[in-house]
């Protein structure tokens, strides 16, 4: 990283301490499933008092080395069905299990650092971010809408990110988290955190090999829907005409036109976040993606494309749960 610039702020080391570990371990629920070590949620939450002293050894020992125990990087993987045919690969989910002192360790760095990391995420991004809600962003978002009431039309475009969380590449991930300010022995930390990661998938008692995890947040982890929030951060400042409103990998433009020149616009906050998806190795998936025309009268709906591929119109989209039409009907 030494050809980066040094962020203005910065965050290098943390330090843990006993009466922390022994916050964190009493929390635990001892119902939890635990990571492929088998070692139960229960043992550290009732010997919370003993272990302490000698977790927060190991730990500041993971920190000042940045290396992590190989085995906690396992990720044990069970399907979860979720809907069709049992008989198809994808209708399951799949539910992504680490060792219990590993996601100790994840829950105490992200708590000394969201409080620096939390003012650097967009305001407009609603997903995993404390004091923010699926409820807040759909209030803040319809309020747009006031724009239909003074005969303007509102035009929506709803975006879907393709495997999102598994497709972050973590080379460039690494960067922004540099240029966030996560620096020096913390960004070695995640570093390490990120890499040589395996995971295995067990139906039923039988294991398959291991596999290596090449791209991707970790999933199942504390840290990973945080690390992604910052891989997607920057995507508000690509849009100069249209809002942007972000739920963690879920993205929707909205716009109040008036011209032609101002489809325009909103054509050219869609390139740019085309351009921004080829340069940071994420893919859109044009086949989820929608536009809706939202007006009180009728209107001409626009064509709007996605490189080569026009977004489909729709006149009712489900948005955070939510069922919305074109005629603003819930």
């Amino acid at each position: 990283m030494n050809c980066l610039p040094t962020p203005s702020s910065q965050l290098s080391t943390i330090q843990f301490s006993s009466s922390e570990i022994i916050d964190v371990l009493n929390s635990l629920d001892p119902k939890k499933s635990p990571g492929h070590d088998n070692i139960s949620p229960y043992i550290y939450k009732f010997c919370a008092s003993s272990l302490a002293h000698t977790v927060s050894l190991l730990f500041t020992v993971i920190m000042e080395s940045h290396s992590i125990p190989a085995d906690w990087k396992v990720h044990k993987l069970f399907p979860l069905h979720k809907k069709g045919s049992v008989s198809e690969v994808s209708n399951y989910r799949p539910i992504s299990l680490l060792s219990i002192l590993h996601k100790v360790l994840e829950l105490i760095v992200y708590s000394k650092i969201i409080d620096f990391i939390y003012p650097k995420i967009s305001k407009t991004q609603f997903g995993f971010i404390r004091n923010r809600s699926t409820l807040q962003q759909l209030l803040l978002s319809t309020s747009v809408f006031s724009s239909v009431e003074s005969k303007r039309h509102t035009e929506i475009v709803f975006l879907d990110i393709a495997k999102a969380f598994d497709s972050v590449p973590h080379n460039e991930l690494l960067h922004k988290l540099w240029l966030t300010g996560i620096t020096g022995p913390l960004w070695l930390f995640f570093k390490d955190y990120l890499q040589n990661r395996k995971h295995f998938v067990e139906v039923e008692g039988c294991k398959s090999d291991l596999l290596p995890v090449k791209s991707g947040v970790p999933q199942g982890s504390v840290l990973g829907p945080l690390l992604f929030l910052i891989y997607v951060n920057d995507i508000l400042s690509l849009c100069s005409f249209s809002s942007v409103f972000l739920f963690a990998d879920d993205a929707k433009l909205i716009a109040s036109l008036n011209s032609a020149s101002e489809n325009l616009a909103l054509q050219k906050d869609l390139d740019n976040l085309l351009s921004w998806c080829q340069s940071w190795k994420l893919s859109l998936n044009t086949s989820k993606c929608a536009y809706m025309n939202v007006s009180l009268s009728s209107s001409t709906n626009n064509n709007y494309t996605i490189g080569n591929d026009t977004i489909k119109t729709v006149t009712q989209q489900k948005d955070l749960g939510i069922l919305i039409s074109d005629s603003l009907s819930w």
